[in-house]
């Protein structure tokens, strides 16, 4: 009856799982495994003598994985049951609450759980056939290594705490042998194991232990207190486990780890140890009844919310094989759907190890270099450039159920426009005197950057577009190669050549965030870091040259540089201060003191002026695009790339303006 009850809670806590599809890391374990390969890396490599059996029984399909799963999860609490002989502890192990993430990927449970396993049924023979209890500690920790670097703690903890039939010469000589095998199998994955751990994630010592230890805390000080010697070995055994089994995640984790993620299912028979302590006390079986009803309760919450993302996905892929068969090489794959669920989009081909295309790559069984996959902007930059043709392009648009081939892809527009400057008073308070400084830095330039003709980079990631970094567009941008910048330590290099000589004294860089930012560039001085902005300002003493060279050193957080726009600061304007200017183009006309700074905005309108042509397409979402805007009175033709918008003609209307102007949309053509 005991195993029955066993194997009806495993069910009843985690079937739901039999329903999901391949996810996330997935797509990087099956990946080699379907172009005939094993992977190389560490961990990866360390579970291909588990999965590659597996993938050629089952092949590329989900279920009988997450079956497997499952199996893995009854043995370990038998296992469990085995050791602690408490039925109603062992059902609350099998309801898996802790730890349910585990089962949320198919190669996950074949990756945990055998070591635990192994572990597990060594402790129950220990006190009795100690050889085979060595033999099935080491196969725990050669099993699957990048798992069971907490192994051996647990292993002489219960050896010295618990096993009374030996000696403690022989209870020494298993020890060292255990810490021998130990120690020989992890130097081979030594480094592996450095990749992983950072000073960083040492340092924040706080933030990483999180809440899952104040239990070990306060059984360290039940533990002193107690004067029961058989509770107080319970308990540190149980201390023992949980501290051990949670510190190599510690090391190589910076985020807080949540009750369901997978590393704590390792952690989760130590907590049930140190709660099964006080199983002699007679309220212990009513609330661990509560437990084990919330365990199950929980674990098809949890596992229910993302078996409905999971059919979600399956069904996106089914659909996805129908419509497009075969993959073809050298293609690019677009996929378009309204702005509510870009986030599930992306995380259909959410990936640990690879690109997106990793996704693909393992529906597909092609290597992911033979193709490309592109957001909306990527292939705005691309159509625009010129490096991707219409018909190169295969295209589909999901709106959360329904997957359509062949929709509108980026386009020029062409559109006419007028707009005229506005009448105003001067103001009669104390106003900035920054205005006609920074509107005549800003029309400098703008003339540097049309005299600039040619832009070349030493790298670049994800064939992002380089010339976007002068396009004053602030919505795209150039990236350096990421595996190069960590790997190779390589300092992208940034060339611009002028037509004529130009006065330069330094430049202005916008980023997307400030771990991206660069902070420090060979031969420039740093003037100012506005965070706030995410730009910096550097300068250098005036030179008059055809030729601007930047060697990006670093970053502010230390991530490869990441620019979507370059200003060039011109020779006179040195003492360019960032924040002014920005005050100035967030309320331009608070600036105006005089009727000479009158003329100066007109006169730099005319040239024209920061605008954006919205966009809103009913049930898809909005956007903009910048462009720059004459205010001179006249009708003015403008061609603006537009991003897919989804199905329908959007509404358009032009804003951005931070000046007093009038400005009518007249019509639009192809």
């Amino acid at each position: 009856m005991a195993y029955l009850a066993i194997v009806l809670t495993v069910l009843v806590s985690t079937y739901k799982t039999l329903g999901f599809y391949f996810w996330h890391d997935d797509f990087t374990w099956f990946y080699k495994l379907r172009l005939g390969q094993c992977q190389e890396v560490w961990p990866y490599n360390t579970i291909c003598p588990l999965l590659k059996p597996l993938y050629d029984l089952f092949g590329y399909t989900p279920m009988p994985y997450y079956l497997v799963g499952l199996t893995l999860l009854l043995i370990a609490a038998i296992a469990f049951y085995r050791l602690t002989k408490n039925l109603l502890l062992t059902l609350i192990f099998s309801t898996a609450f802790i730890g349910a993430g585990v089962f949320l990927e198919a190669h996950s449970p074949v990756f945990v759980i055998p070591s635990l396993i192994f572990l597990l049924w060594s402790l129950v023979l220990l006190k009795s056939k100690q050889f085979f209890a060595f033999l099935l500690f080491i196969i725990s920790l050669v099993i699957s290594p990048a798992r069971s670097a907490g192994n051996l703690l647990p292993f002489l903890a219960y050896l010295w705490l618990f096993v009374k039939n030996l000696s403690v010469r022989k209870k020494m000589t298993f020890s060292v042998g255990a810490a021998v095998m130990f120690l020989l199998i992890f130097a081979r994955a030594s480094t592996g194991v450095g990749q992983e751990i950072s000073p960083a994630k040492i340092v924040s010592t706080v933030q990483m232990l999180g809440p899952i230890l104040l239990i070990p805390a306060l059984l360290a000080g039940i533990i002193l207190k107690t004067k029961d010697k058989s509770l107080r070995k319970n308990l540190i055994f149980a201390l023992v486990w949980v501290a051990s089994m949670y510190f190599p995640y510690w090391l190589r984790t910076s985020f807080k780890l949540p009750v369901s993620h997978r590393y704590l299912f390792l952690v989760f028979p130590g907590i049930l140890l140190a709660w099964g302590s006080f199983a002699k006390y007679k309220w212990w079986k009513f609330v661990s009844l509560v437990i084990l009803l919330f365990g199950v309760v929980q674990s098809n919450i949890f596992l229910g919310k993302h078996s409905v993302i999971s059919r979600q996905r399956a069904d996106f892929y089914k659909q996805l094989h129908r419509e497009l068969p075969s993959l073809p090489s050298g293609s690019y794959i677009f996929f378009d759907s309204p702005q509510t669920i870009t986030n599930e989009m992306a995380d259909f081909f959410r990936v640990g190890q690879y690109p997106p295309e990793a996704a693909l790559g393992t529906e597909y069984a092609v290597d992911y270099d033979s193709f490309k996959l592109v957001d909306g902007q990527k292939l705005t930059q691309f159509i625009k450039s010129g490096g991707v043709k219409a018909d190169d392009v295969l295209a589909f648009y999901y709106d959360g159920s329904t997957l359509t081939v062949g929709i509108a892809l980026p386009t020029q527009k062409t559109f006419l426009a007028r707009a005229t400057l506005t009448d105003f008073s001067l103001p009669t308070g104390p106003v900035l005197e920054d205005l006609t400084d920074y509107l005549s830095f800003a029309s400098l330039n703008r003339d540097l950057k049309k005299r600039a003709n040619r832009i070349s980079f030493s790298d670049s990631w994800e064939e992002t577009v380089g010339e976007s970094i002068f396009d004053g567009d602030f919505d795209t941008y150039w990236s350096a190669n990421r595996q190069m910048w960590w790997a190779e330590k390589n300092k992208p290099v940034i060339e611009i050549t002028f037509a004529q000589p130009q006065s330069i004294s330094g430049i202005v860089i916008y980023s997307n965030s400030a771990d991206h930012l660069p902070d420090e560039i060979e031969g420039f001085d740093v003037k100012e870091i506005n965070q706030g902005l995410t730009a910096v300002v550097y300068t250098f003493a005036e030179k008059i040259s055809r030729n601007l060279r930047i060697t990006i050193a670093s970053t502010v957080g230390g991530d490869m540089p990441v620019i979507k726009e370059l200003e060039v600061i011109p020779g006179e304007f040195g003492d360019f201060d960032l924040t002014k200017a920005w005050r100035v183009i967030e309320n331009p006309v608070a600036n105006i003191q005089t009727e000479t700074d009158k003329k100066v905005l007109s006169d730099y309108l005319r040239k024209g002026a920061p605008a954006c042509l919205i966009w809103k397409q009913e049930g898809y979402g909005s956007g903009q695009e910048d462009f720059f805007l004459r205010v001179d009175g006249q009708v003015h033709e403008y061609n603006i790339w537009l991003p897919a918008m989804g199905v329908g003609e959007p509404k358009f209307t032009i804003g951005c303006l931070n000046y007093p102007v009038d400005v009518e949309l007249l019509s639009f053509r192809q």
